[in-house]
């Protein structure tokens, strides 16, 4: 690898902290750190929606399953993730925007109940640690192969550093960081894509290797190759509706209008940048067919150091880099969010200072990032660790949000009900049901349970 591209990597980071402290200038209350004072405008409130989800999963985990499975091994994301975005704004951002709240726990307590407000904001923070430890793990796998260091130091040095701009500027670091991190992966991305067209002749090269299937979008006419197939569009589709980022990035926006359509155009956006990953990756492996041997995720990595020039390597690690950023510091200040003002309830149980919230959140955001740090030495793939993620939203927590704002009869025991048993079938479906995906036991259950459990 030249010289010239950890140089201008190092740069990239030094800036991207840069920004992120000099935006923590505007924090002046817990609501400038959790919201952005409710403040950003259209575009850059789309930014902030399509950089915080546009992650390593996308560029190396959907990648990876691409190269296996087709199409069909991504419906999760990116067909799953722009689904989700269309959906917030289409049924969701208009309803919650209005309730001026902080976090989605405070939408439960305020629907439902205090104790709703516990039990969802627990199993909220869990389901991102996966998501968050999964960024810090590409992370490491990118400064390993950069900087020549081992993968574990790596990881200390993602923690630490996507925490402590996190934790300085808050949701204003995070949306400053976002835009400059979507222009990169936009520009990235299309050139490489460009680049891999002349190396391709127009990708003609590529096409005449693509197996029959291989790009199509529905399953086998069979009954389980469909089961699993709806279990894929659900997962992320709905599973990341009810979660504290989509919510805090809705509630950031200026006005009901603009998070509405930010959602539209996220969606949009998100779904035509997700799909270059995965034909830069096929490309490679006509070019280099040896990529497809071993772990696919680190081969991508080094298929683009041995095989690329400067230029395509600088442009490939700058867009995958800011696509980690962006999601993993979105990620992290969610959960702590919703630890600190629904768990603790340090701002409606306890009645602290306004100051002393923010205090805590930024202890929150230093614990959350810790956590995840310790998941990723029991766990390797990116694309697991998120899925996971969103499977358990959506067998706790879509029910209760969703039923919550269009089922008037819903109530606290049947959202208590719909929690507690679609967790506890999520987690007994691969036993008792193995042929059956567990989220569509989950869901099916949590369904039930809310409205035998709404009925007086």
């Amino acid at each position: 690898m030249s010289m010239i591209v950890p140089i201008l990597i190092m740069i990239y980071l030094i800036a991207t902290m840069v920004i992120g402290v000099w935006s923590a200038s505007r924090v002046k209350t817990s609501d400038d750190f959790q919201v952005a004072g409710r403040k950003l405008p259209f575009l850059m409130s789309s930014c902030v929606i399509f950089a915080t989800w546009f992650g390593s999963e996308t560029i190396l985990g959907s990648s990876s399953k691409f190269l296996q499975h087709g199409l069909l091994g991504v419906i999760e994301d990116p067909f799953g993730a722009a689904l989700c975005l269309w959906l917030v704004g289409a049924f969701i951002a208009k309803k919650l925007y209005k309730l001026n709240l902080y976090t989605i726990g405070d939408y439960f307590r305020m629907r439902y109940s205090p104790t709703i407000e516990i039990i969802s904001s627990i199993f909220m923070v869990l389901s991102y640690i996966g998501w968050i430890a999964a960024q810090f793990l590409a992370m490491a796998y990118l400064l390993s192969i950069i900087f020549q260091i081992p993968p574990q130091t790596g990881l200390v040095i993602s923690m630490i550093f996507v925490a402590s701009y996190t934790l300085i500027g808050g949701m204003w670091s995070v949306a400053a960081t976002d835009v400059v991190q979507t222009v990169i992966i936009g520009v990235g991305l299309i050139s490489l894509l460009l680049i891999q067209a002349v190396q391709t002749n127009g990708f003609e090269v590529a096409i005449s290797t693509l197996q029959p299937g291989f790009l199509s979008l529905l399953p086998q006419p069979h009954f389980k190759d469909w089961l699993h197939y709806i279990a894929a569009w659900i997962t992320v589709g709905l599973g990341s509706i009810p979660q504290q980022d989509v919510f805090q990035r809705i509630m950031s926006a200026k006005s009901q209008q603009v998070a509405q359509k930010s959602s539209y155009l996220s969606a949009i956006i998100y779904l035509s940048i997700g799909l270059i990953p995965l034909w830069l990756a096929y490309n490679m492996t006509v070019l280099h067919p040896e990529i497809m041997s071993g772990n696919l995720q680190q081969n991508i990595l080094y298929g683009i150091v041995h095989y690329t020039s400067p230029v395509v390597q600088v442009l490939f690690f700058g867009a995958l880099l800011s696509a980690i950023l962006s999601t993993a510091s979105g990620a992290i200040l969610a959960p702590a969010t919703v630890l600190v003002e629904n768990v603790i309830g340090a701002r409606t149980r306890f009645k602290l200072k306004d100051s002393t919230v923010l205090i805590i959140l930024r202890i929150a955001v230093a614990v959350i990032a810790c956590v995840a740090y310790w998941v990723t030495r029991h766990h390797t793939s990116i694309f697991d660790l998120v899925s996971q993620s969103s499977a358990i939203s959506l067998v706790t927590l879509f029910v209760p949000l969703v039923f919550g704002i269009y089922y008037k009869k819903a109530n606290t025991n049947g959202a208590l009900l719909s929690i507690i048993f679609g967790y506890i079938s999520f987690k007994m479906a691969p036993t008792i049901t193995p042929d059956i995906p567990p989220v569509i036991i989950g869901l099916a259950v949590s369904i039930l349970a809310m409205v035998l459990g709404s009925k007086k």
